[in-house]
């Protein structure tokens, strides 16, 4: 397989979405890469965050779990300020 140019770069675009959470733009990515050295266009800056940004969000998924209170917690009279019961 052929060299890229952005290859000797890609360490430091896996740091950056890992630092940012994948919160960091392309454009971002490209402007610190440019200050490193990289030589490359806007668009092969693009090209390579968005492979690492998106392996980024499969190992980040958020996990969302149905609500289930327990049998008649919501029930319990007196866990709240505004309720009149249970209070002294």
């Amino acid at each position: 397989m052929r060299s890229k140019l952005i290859d000797d770069f890609l360490p430091k675009v896996e740091e950056l979405v890992e630092l940012s959470h994948d919160r960091v733009g392309a454009d971002a990515v490209q402007k610190k890469i440019v200050a490193m050295g990289f030589t490359g266009t806007d668009h092969t800056a693009r090209w390579a965050a968005a492979p690492v940004k998106e392996s980024y969000q499969a190992g980040n998924r958020r996990v969302f779990r149905p609500w289930i209170p327990e049998p008649a917690m919501w029930l319990q009279p007196g866990t709240s300020a505004w309720s009149g019961f249970g209070s002294a």
